[in-house]
C-alpha cells in the first residue's frame, strides 16, 4: 500500500462564468480562507515563486469555474473510501510554466481531497460529502495555480471512480501548499492554503496577480 502526501484541502465551486461583477462577497471569501487554513499542511517552504515553478509540472493563470464530484481513494479493495474529492475546473487564460498538455480546451482539472473524509484515523466518523454546503462558500475568481500532474499518483492504491470530475482520459493535478493563489474583491492577492507571512521572504511582496507574473518572469 502507498501513502502520498496530501498538499491540498477540499474545495467546491458553483459553475457559473464570470460575469463582470464578484460572484461572491467579502464574508464568502473570508469564511472560505478560514476554513482552508484550519488545516495543518505538512509541506517544505521554497524561497520565491521562480523556485517553486520549477518543482510543478505546470503553473497557470485562470479563473475558478465549476467543480465535480471526483474520484474516491481506499486502503485496500473492499474497504470504504477514506478520501473523496472534487475536482475544480479552472478556466486558464495563461500557461506560465510547465506542461501545456495538461490544459484540455483550455482548462485545467484540480483535485481536491474533501476534508470530511480525509483521515489518519481509522476511528475518525466520517461526514457526508455535502458538495452544495462546500459550492456556497467559494468565491468564483481568478487566480494562479502551480499544480502537481496526479494523473498516475493516486492518493491511495485503490481508485474508485477513476475519471470522475473531468473529460475521460483528461490529466488530473493538486495545488501546492505555497501555489493557491487567489484574486480577492479588493483586487489583492490572497495565499489560500497558507499565509504569506509565514512563508520566505520572496513570497511577502506579492500584492497582485501581475506581481505573481513579474516574480516568475524575473
Amino acid at each position: 500500500m502507498r501513502r502520498t502526501t496530501i498538499l491540498a484541502l477540499a474545495l467546491a465551486v458553483t459553475g457559473a462564468a464570470c460575469t463582470g461583477r464578484a460572484a461572491y462577497d467579502a464574508d464568502q471569501f473570508r469564511a472560505f480562507v478560514d476554513q482552508t487554513r484550519a488545516f495543518h499542511y505538512d509541506y517544505q517552504p521554497v524561497s520565491s515563486p521562480r523556485d517553486l515553478a520549477d518543482q510543478a509540472d505546470v503553473v497557470v493563470k485562470g479563473r475558478i469555474v465549476d467543480v465535480q464530484r471526483g474520484q474516491a481513494y481506499a486502503p485496500l479493495p473492499d474497504t470504504p473510501a477514506k478520501i473523496v474529492t472534487s475536482v475544480l475546473h479552472v478556466s486558464v487564460t495563461s500557461i506560465l510554466a510547465g506542461d501545456a498538455s495538461l490544459v484540455v480546451d483550455r482548462t485545467i482539472y484540480i483535485e481536491i481531497p474533501h476534508p470530511a473524509f480525509v483521515s489518519e484515523s481509522e476511528e475518525q466518523e466520517e461526514r457526508s460529502y455535502d458538495l452544495e454546503a462546500f459550492a456556497a462558500t467559494v468565491p468564483r475568481t481568478a487566480g494562479v495555480f502551480f499544480l502537481n500532474d496526479r494523473t498516475n499518483e493516486p492518493y491511495w492504491d485503490t481508485v474508485i471512480g477513476p475519471n470522475a470530475g473531468r473529460p475521460r482520459g483528461a490529466p488530473i493535478t493538486t495545488p501546492f501548499v505555497q501555489g493557491f493563489l487567489l484574486e480577492g474583491l479588493d483586487g489583492r492577492l490572497v495565499s489560500v492554503m497558507a499565509e504569506f507571512e509565514d512563508m520566505p521572504a520572496g513570497w511577502k511582496d506579492l500584492n497582485s496577480l501581475d506581481d505573481v507574473l513579474i516574480a516568475l518572469s524575473s
